[in-house]
């Protein structure tokens, strides 16, 4: 080894100290550890669905109580009313006309104030049911709020993940997509690497920040809207997704201000939390996979997509298309969710659940 060879190899690696950047041949080690994070973050996702899940059905349940309680106790009450207002009618003529001697007077009023108690009893288990009720919908807060911080905590660790995937990027990019600050920008610039990548396009800069997809004449004019299409579902999906999470983060869990210093409410922030359930969640982990599937596939294919195929269209358009295909399905399925109906349905699976366990009950005892 030459001196020169010696020199610039320690020049490097005093480099990648001060980055405290990992070895090329550490890269899969990396990844692995990646990995591990993704995995104990999707473990812990579902985990906090199921808990969501369960809390939907209690909640149901409590406020169907609730509710039934409080109608069947009011329609008593008003009926007790009503009879303890004829009686007062009735009782008042009678003794004036001396019909009633004491004991009989002692027993009427004697039942009136039982009959008292008895709704006073009612009107305290409507107030512990509502209670109840009051501290589901709380832990449901609760849990959706951890459940919305642990999606962008996904999202965070599988586009790092994704930087040691073998083939995906070159050292120098990886260098580079580590110093991208905000999430939003590393997932843009990510997608638009992939492209450029995929249709083989050359760049004097390593995340082909002087290229221009609208502009290249390289890329097909269906693969430019299929990759604007893309853009504008990130756009739409995940930058609110993040602005969320940070809300969340900075424990605006119910009311949440507009950013970066939280002066202002913010009524559509606050709206935008309010909306988030365990289905939009759900249905934001699915495209978020789908995209991060569409990135996997396009860094580490070793082979270019931009060779022509018998129809004079590159390979990638069709590919492009069928991703573009899922995404708007699932872009729908997230505009019509109907929350009540999958609640419903989550009711209806435990009931019957139950119904099954007691009928088992009786077949054992």
């Amino acid at each position: 080894m030459s001196n020169f060879t010696w020199v610039a190899e320690a020049k490097e690696e005093l480099i990648r100290y001060k980055k405290k950047l990992p070895k090329p041949e550490e890269f899969k080690t990396y990844q692995k550890y990646h990995n591990e994070n993704v995995d104990l973050i999707e473990f812990g996702l579902k985990n906090v669905q199921d808990i969501l899940n369960d809390l939907y059905v209690k909640e149901f349940l409590t406020k169907n109580k609730f509710k039934f309680k409080f109608t069947t106790n009011l329609m008593k009450f008003l009926d007790k009313e009503n009879i303890i207002g004829k009686t007062k009618l009735k009782n008042f003529k009678k003794l004036k006309s001396n019909e009633y001697n004491e004991s009989e007077f002692k027993r009427i009023f004697n039942n009136l104030d039982k009959q008292s108690k008895n709704i006073q009893d009612s009107i305290i288990k409507l107030a512990k049911v509502n209670q109840e009720y009051d501290s589901v919908k709380k832990e449901i807060n609760v849990f959706t709020n951890i459940l919305l911080g642990l999606l962008i905590s996904w999202c965070d660790e599988v586009i790092k993940r994704l930087f040691f995937e073998p083939n995906a990027f070159k050292y120098e990019q990886v260098d580079k997509l580590h110093e991208i600050k905000s999430l939003e920008e590393k997932w843009k610039i990510v997608l638009k690497v992939s492209f450029c990548k995929a249709y083989n396009i050359s760049s004097q800069e390593l995340l082909y920040e002087d290229i221009d997809i609208k502009e290249n004449t390289i890329i097909d004019k269906a693969s430019k809207l299929l990759y604007e299409n893309f853009s504008e579902i990130m756009e739409t999906f995940l930058t609110p997704a993040i602005k969320i999470r940070n809300k969340v983060q900075h424990g605006e869990w119910i009311y949440a201000f507009e950013g970066p210093y939280s002066k202002r409410f913010s009524e559509e922030l606050t709206k935008s939390l309010k909306n988030e359930n365990v289905k939009t969640v759900q249905i934001k982990i699915k495209l978020f996979k789908l995209f991060y599937s569409l990135l996997l596939d396009i860094t580490t294919r070793q082979t270019h997509y931009s060779k022509i195929d018998s129809k004079g269209k590159p390979f990638i358009f069709e590919q492009f298309n069928q991703f573009s295909e899922k995404f708007n399905k699932i872009k729908k399925e997230l505009e019509n969710i109907d929350f009540n109906k999958y609640q419903k349905m989550l009711v209806d699976k435990h009931l019957k659940g139950e119904r099954i366990k007691r009928n088992l009950k009786k077949i054992n005892s």
